[in-house]
């Protein structure tokens, strides 16, 4: 007799979204979607 095995990816694949906000009007100026393999530094600053 056999037993049962779970079965889970071997890995999790994780994705973010950064969003860029207008301080003064609260409208969302930027978004973005990293991977999980992105680290976490801040992101370059866009300017128009």
């Amino acid at each position: 007799m056999e037993c049962a095995q779970a079965w889970w990816p071997k890995r999790r694949i994780w994705r973010k979204i950064h969003i860029g906000i207008d301080e003064q009007t609260l409208e969302i100026r930027a978004v973005e979607i990293t991977g999980s393999n992105t680290g976490d530094a801040p992101m370059p600053q866009r300017h128009r």
